[in-house]
């Protein structure tokens, strides 16, 4: 009933797969990559579709109905869409009524789209600009073309879906209050242009971090991660381009890092509450930071 992540990763000779009625989920990467991949039908006991699942294949050329700027794959019975790739030169994406999965990954390659707009109840569109889920929790992409401003008023936003807001340019951002979850490559990339905002600052309510979420953030020299939060994904705060970074306080509330989880980005300092190096947390979270120039058991 379950397809798990990279479940066909380097099958590269496979042609075709037949996914029995009754599948629920296809998971992240599941055939991605396979550049002979031809014929995949959904079943419509599809409940889930993950990121990048079919990028790469020819399923995508061969069996895509194109709608407007944007591409997408039929479930066997027509009733859903599954939006898989956006034309590179387009200004404008309206997302098809029957839509109920997008691969993020297809909306943050289209880095020309100044318009959003929205055929379904299933995604709704806030200024133009803003794709969010039908009861404006989940923030799934914004547009690559425009300077993405503070978007708070969305109070109702609790997480930030994969790549929904990497490579943009951001002026005066903030948070939303209610955020609990930012996802994988959330904010790869992407850069705050105005010099005098260079905090950021997680709510009190944020709870997880994914994998490269900051990876290559730049415009920040302040990090305050907040009390509570409780994991930090693979490199999730590496390479922040920052000539100058203050401290990077862990809290106790952190149960996993991930690996490199700051590589590459030169905070003046790291500071662990926690007296000594967690065991849950991963055995290579601090990468090539020398780990005795960690401070443990140190306090905001």
């Amino acid at each position: 009933k379950f397809m798990h992540s990279q479940a066909f990763k380097g099958c590269a000779l496979m042609e075709e797969v037949i996914l029995n009625s009754g599948l629920l989920s296809i998971g992240a990467e599941s055939f991605n990559g396979l550049a002979l991949l031809e014929d995949a039908n959904l079943p419509n006991t599809i409940k889930s579709i993950g990121l990048k699942a079919f990028t790469g294949t020819k399923v995508i050329t061969k069996n895509g109905v194109s709608s407007g700027n944007a591409t997408y794959l039929d479930t066997t019975d027509g009733n859903s869409k599954y939006l898989v790739a956006v034309n590179a030169t387009a200004t404008k994406v309206t997302i098809h009524e029957d839509t109920k999965w997008i691969d993020q990954y297809a909306l943050n390659n289209a880095t020309s789209v100044k318009t959003f707009e929205s055929d379904t109840n299933n995604f709704v569109v806030y200024d133009d600009t803003f794709l969010i889920s039908k009861d404006s929790s989940v923030l799934y992409a914004t547009v690559k073309a425009n300077t993405i401003e503070d978007f708070t008023y969305i109070n109702s936003i609790k997480e930030i879906a994969p790549y929904a807001l990497a490579n943009t340019k951001l002026d005066q951002f903030a948070l939303p209050k209610r955020l609990e979850k930012i996802g994988a490559y959330a904010f790869y990339n992407a850069k705050e242009t105005d010099s005098d905002n260079d905090s950021l600052v997680f709510p009190s309510t944020l709870v997880e971090i994914g994998e490269h979420a900051f990876n290559n953030l730049s415009g920040y020299r302040d990090i305050q991660l907040n009390d509570g939060i409780k994991m930090l994904g693979a490199e999730a705060l590496s390479s922040i381009s920052q000539t100058s970074l203050e401290d990077l306080f862990l809290p106790l509330s952190l149960e996993y890092v991930g690996s490199n989880v700051f590589e590459s980005s030169a905070f003046s300092s790291i500071k662990v509450e926690a007296d000594e190096n967690p065991s849950s947390w991963d055995s290579a979270w601090f990468g090539t930071t020398n780990i005795e120039t960690i401070m443990f058991g140190s306090f905001r």
